[in-house]
């Protein structure tokens, strides 16, 4: 197409340059503009597609997250305590006894069935709560859960419960080499005997605000959280625990001044033990006995001098119960 930008007296290379060079750009404005129109329709096209891509995902991921709410909920639901229940009452019994127990000491004392070799053995193959703790601490009101939290199963109740045969030194140590080493036969012989500990680990995850928290969650990561806390929960050990009818408590008074402290921290003092039925609210045995390991040769008390003590004081209560003693 012939252009005013040209005449015939103009060079013929020039002319065709500037024709070339107006062709060309009208090319190129014309393509812009069908990129334009093509964009028009692109862009939008393609937000929709993102959006849509989007809720189909969001309501993927909020029907995964209401299955694995509803299947938490449902195995929290499973393993709820009803209302009422009587194990959940005989722990509750448990911190008043403790104050009870810790407070003077009102005297020795023993049921009468113990005094029957077939009822007292019948009593301790019941299931009960042990715990050891430092009378102090008890005295001054701190939570049987915090009391609990450091106890453990040890040599006085491996030997309250299966006494040795004999009070030699090497007859008790064989037994306190059993209860340090936490062997099969500690489990065997102390199967009757709960950590309090254990009870109130998994308390909590059995009741209702347990589950109540859990229905509450309403994000991925806290229902996560859930689910890392209810799998570290030691359920099984706790509903084992929760059967318990008794508790054993054994309070170690303070050391006795200027005594020397051997270096497992046994020291001259005064040990309490007391025997409570939970389900009839009443102490089936309590005893007061002075523990001082100068008894134990030097070599042996120090790796033992504790474990020697506790294991003897075990046997020495139960020989007791062959002795008259006055009943509560």
């Amino acid at each position: 197409m012939p252009t005013l930008l040209t005449n015939r007296r103009m060079h013929p290379a020039l002319a065709a340059r500037i024709e070339r060079s107006l062709h060309g750009g009208h090319h190129t404005s014309a393509w812009k503009r069908r990129m334009l129109v093509s964009l028009r329709f692109a862009v939008p096209t393609i937000c929709i597609v993102c959006a849509t891509w989007l809720l189909s995902q969001l309501k993927q991921d909020n029907a995964a997250f209401a299955a694995r709410k509803a299947r938490l909920e449902k195995e929290v639901e499973a393993q709820q305590l009803p209302a009422g229940d009587q194990r959940v009452a005989r722990l509750s019994k448990v911190q008043a006894w403790l104050t009870r127990e810790s407070a003077q000491y009102p005297g020795d004392a023993t049921s009468p069935e113990l005094k029957d070799p077939r009822q007292l053995s019948d009593t301790l193959r019941r299931n009960l709560y042990y715990l050891r703790t430092d009378l102090l601490a008890a005295r001054a009101g701190t939570p049987a859960k915090d009391l609990a939290g450091a106890s453990s199963r040890d040599a006085f109740l491996l030997c309250f419960l299966s006494p040795p045969k004999d009070r030699e030194q090497r007859t008790l140590l064989s037994r306190v080499r059993t209860a340090y080493a936490g062997d099969e036969r500690l489990g065997w012989d102390t199967r009757f005997a709960a950590s309090l500990n254990a009870a109130y680990q998994g308390l909590p995850y059995l009741q209702s605000d347990w589950l109540e928290k859990v229905k509450r969650s309403s994000d991925l990561r806290a229902l996560e959280s859930l689910e890392r806390e209810q799998a570290r929960a030691p359920l099984p050990a706790t509903l084992k625990a929760l059967d318990s009818e008794l508790l054993l408590a054994v309070f170690d008074e303070p050391g006795e001044a200027g005594a020397t402290v051997e270096l497992d921290g046994e020291r001259p003092h005064v040990v309490r033990v007391s025997l409570i039925d939970l389900e009839r609210d009443r102490v089936v045995l309590r005893r007061r006995s002075r523990v001082a390991p100068d008894w134990i040769p030097e070599a042996t008390r120090i790796r033992y001098a504790r474990g020697l003590d506790a294991c003897a004081l075990g046997y020495d209560i139960r020989q007791s119960l062959d002795a008259p003693v006055a009943a509560q």
